[in-house]
């Protein structure tokens, strides 16, 4: 399941290259079974045996994404159009679908004062 939680962020992102340490890749594969669990009622919680999430990754102190995650969640559910994107590729795996701004926004990563974006008319992207 770690595996395909990182092929995805890669895919998403659109970052071949991301790498995430043994234990950060862990506490996401730990949130996704949590919310598969959730659906069932059901907590990692009550398994005495399983590795339990750590605070810090779950609620990042101030329980924004769980805010963030909520707000989207209702926008979507009234068919509006919602893209998750954040500053960096931590906070962006933290969002439903999330990328990061440039990801998704196509901007470069060299940025002058002449530079767009490179959103085409008429595209999926626009």
């Amino acid at each position: 399941m770690s595996e395909d939680i990182l092929h995805k962020r890669k895919r998403i992102l659109g970052h071949t290259n991301l790498e995430l340490d043994d234990e950060t890749l862990e506490q996401y594969t730990l949130i996704e079974v949590e919310k598969l669990m959730c659906m069932q009622d059901r907590s990692l919680n009550d398994i005495k045996e399983m590795p339990k999430k750590r605070l810090d990754m779950t609620v990042r102190g101030t329980r924004k994404t769980f805010l963030y995650q909520t707000i989207i969640s209702k926008l979507r559910s009234r068919k509006q159009i919602v893209l998750p994107v954040a500053s960096s590729v931590i906070a962006a795996l933290l969002l439903p679908n999330g990328r990061t701004a440039h990801s998704r926004f196509n901007i470069s990563l060299k940025l002058d004062e002449d530079k767009l974006c490179n959103i085409k008319p008429g595209t999926m992207l626009a």
